[in-house]
């Protein structure tokens, strides 16, 4: 589909609106729950300074742009993190315009948005907080009455699924090596997708995101001329969000055997 194919109902036109605005906050929830920091009730400031900051600081992406990435007062820098997460959040709106209609398309929006959010995370603390995953799996599973994309047993089935399989192989990876290879949190991540795209496509969700890792390393050895770091972890979960939402969007990858 195109952006000619677009229908702008007012469920649509607003899910565009604020979506930048939502790619803020999906970058400050990703940045302060794994420090512990409040995220509802603290107002916006500079993580340098500590200055709050203003109206006209806080406009998704022109704000970034218009300061070059740092604090008006202190010249500290901000972290390039928020105005991606902004253009995310814009391009997972519409996405979600063009696949569904309705209120569907805020249902996508809130899967799309809230994987910007655990990217956020991951990619500053290595962490998944349960406060984000879970409530995921659960959205899911109930998004299952209103898109009827999957049956709730499917979903139900898809996130027990995912869940054991990938704890599984991380129980052994660790036995195995000694360290720590997949986390608890990936394992809940991952039921988390198996609630969105049942159980048909956990397997594309693991392929597409073990592929997007191995792509990721691969470049950075190529870039470095380098080793990867043996006792370097990967932010797994950037890729599994980006697996989630591929196949939410367009469904399971079809094998042909002929």
């Amino acid at each position: 589909m195109t952006l000619a194919d677009l229908t702008l109902t007012p469920l649509t036109l607003a899910a565009l609106v604020v979506s930048p605005f939502v790619g803020s906050l999906a970058a400050l929830v990703g940045q302060r729950l794994p420090q512990g920091r409040p995220v509802v009730v603290a107002r916006s400031a500079c993580d340098h300074c500590g200055a709050v900051l203003g109206p006209l600081e806080l406009i998704p992406i022109v704000s970034y742009a218009v300061q070059r990435g740092r604090c008006r007062r202190c010249g500290g820098r901000i972290s390039v993190l928020l105005p991606l997460a902004e253009i995310a959040a814009i391009a997972v709106a519409v996405c979600a315009a063009l696949s569904f209609y309705g209120w569907s398309v805020w249902i996508a929006c809130a899967l799309g948005w809230t994987l910007i959010a655990l990217t956020v995370s991951d990619l500053t603390a290595l962490r998944l907080p349960d406060v984000l995953t879970l409530p995921l799996t659960a959205a899911g599973l109930l998004a299952s009455y209103r898109t009827g994309m999957i049956t709730f047993i499917d979903g139900a089935l898809g996130a027990v699924i995912a869940f054991a399989l990938f704890a599984a192989l991380g129980f052994i990876y660790r036995r195995w090596r000694g360290r720590i290879g997949l986390g608890f949190g990936d394992a809940k991540l991952m039921a988390a997708a198996g609630a969105w795209v049942g159980v048909s496509g956990v397997p594309s969700v693991m392929l597409i995101g073990a592929g997007g890792a191995l792509l990721a390393v691969i470049a950075y050895v190529a870039a470095t001329r380098k080793p990867w770091p043996r006792q370097r972890r990967i932010a797994f979960a950037p890729w599994l969000c980006l697996a989630i939402w591929w196949v939410y969007l367009a469904g399971p990858i079809k094998f042909a055997l002929f």
